[in-house]
This record gives C-alpha cells, sequence and structure tokens, in this order.
C-alpha cells in the first residue's frame, strides 16, 4: 500500500469514528414537577470516562419571615471507569445561587441512573416562592439517597422518578435557575433540573454533547425539553419574605 492509500485508510477511520460518536443517541431526563423562573444555565458534566455516584446540595435554611429561596446549587460526584481511580467532584457546576451552605455527599453503591427533585409549586399573590428545595438520586437497583444538608426543609412534594433508558448512566446535568433579584423580588434560586445520561460503555467526553451541539440524536424523557421558556420576574415583583406565613 503506498503513502497515499495509507493516508486515505487512516483519514476514512477517523472520520468515521467521528460520525460514530456524533450519532450516539443521549438522553435528557427531567421531572414533571419543575418550576420555571429564570433560565437554563450551562451544562455540566462529569470528567472524561467518567460517571455520576453521588450528589451533594448547597441549600438555604429557613428564613423564618424572610424570603427563601432554599436549593442554590448542584453538585456530581464523578467516578472514572478505571476504579483504581477515587471518586472526584464534577470539575464546574452549571450554577451556583450566593445563599447557604453545603451539605454531605449522598453516595450510591452504583452509577446514577434517576432522580427525582422535591418542589413546591408558585404560590401565587404574595406568597413566598421556593422553586427546587432537595433532589433524591437512584441508582439501577433501586438504591435511593437524599443528601444530608442541616438547611433543608420540605416545602412541596416529591415529583414522579425520571430514570435513564437501560444501559445508560448520568455523566451530565443542567440547572434553570433565578439570578438574584434585589430585595423587591422574591428570589428563588435553582427552579428546576434535568440530566444527561449516557451508555454506560462510553462515558461521555467533558464538556461536549454530541446530543445538542453536534446535531446526534437526542431522546427527551419525563418532562424534559431541550429548550423550555423562561419565566422573568420584573423588578418590583412582590417580595415573599413572610407572606407564606412561615414561622
Amino acid at each position: 500500500m503506498n503513502k497515499f492509500n495509507v493516508k486515505k485508510t487512516l483519514l476514512l477511520l477517523f472520520f468515521t469514528a467521528i460520525s460514530s460518536n456524533a450519532l450516539q443517541a443521549d438522553t435528557i431526563i427531567g421531572v414533571n414537577n419543575g418550576c420555571h423562573y429564570g433560565v437554563w444555565r450551562d451544562w455540566a458534566f462529569c470528567p472524561v470516562n467518567a460517571y455520576a455516584i453521588g450528589i451533594r446540595t448547597k441549600i438555604e435554611g429557613r428564613q423564618h419571615g424572610g424570603d427563601d429561596t432554599s436549593l442554590n446549587a448542584v453538585t456530581l460526584l464523578c467516578q472514572s471507569v478505571d476504579l483504581s481511580r477515587p471518586a472526584q467532584e464534577m470539575p464546574r457546576k452549571s450554577w451556583e445561587g450566593p445563599w447557604g451552605g453545603w451539605g454531605d455527599w449522598g453516595v450510591l453503591p452504583g452509577a446514577i441512573t434517576g432522580f427525582q427533585l422535591l418542589a413546591e409549586p408558585p404560590q401565587g399573590g404574595n406568597g413566598d416562592d421556593t422553586g427546587a428545595n432537595d433532589i433524591r438520586i437512584f441508582d439501577a437497583n433501586g438504591n435511593s439517597v437524599v443528601p444530608a444538608n442541616g438547611n433543608a426543609f420540605p416545602f412541596g412534594g416529591w415529583g414522579s422518578l425520571a430514570s435513564c433508558p437501560p444501559g445508560e448512566v448520568v455523566v451530565g446535568i443542567n440547572v434553570q435557575a433565578e439570578s438574584p433579584g434585589g430585595s423587591d423580588v422574591d428570589d428563588t434560586a435553582i427552579n428546576n433540573v434535568q440530566m444527561l445520561c449516557r451508555d454506560a460503555a462510553q462515558p461521555i467526553v467533558e464538556g461536549f454533547i454530541p446530543a445538542l451541539d453536534h446535531g446526534s440524536p437526542i431522546r427527551l424523557l419525563h418532562g424534559a425539553y431541550p429548550q423550555p421558556t423562561p419565566i422573568f420576574r420584573p423588578s418590583g415583583w412582590p417580595h415573599g419574605g413572610g407572606h407564606h406565613g412561615r414561622p
């Protein structure tokens, strides 16, 4: 085989590999009870060749008459497919609000394959909206955990379980969040969560979603959608502090 044919063969193999990767069908999963204030932020991923096994939350405790925001950030604990390597926190977060404190890691025996969201529907009028309040993760064997956070409070209810298709695991996360609005706005911080599932045998490369960035197939399950319509609340929206009658 001459040099030209060798080069041609190598290029063909390269572009075949790129095409094969781009045609993978990722799955975005979402819940049926998320709130819709704010905008969807950036996707955050586990490192190369790793999948999520745990979760940690940043939550603001009850303000006892002040403005409650509850869930302010979520991060994932990622395990490399090389099990000799220790698990590590994902390199960056989708978004982080300014209120509250971080709790402990909630870790599963296996990879995360689904989640539920504890969320409170819009309260209307002068009610104090909080949006999303907590999260529970599941693995394929039905094990579940809610990460311990001493600031957590049980406003709202748990939605339905959003699950990856069989053989897929969670490798990324995105949140819909409302930026701080000032003293005259009822802040809510995180309102909704989506997770990205991928074939367990082909963990995602950090910072790359073929399904979203390169036109490859995508499945949307359990209320997930690629570009939901955000709801913005203008300055002067009634401040919700204490209008719930929360002590």
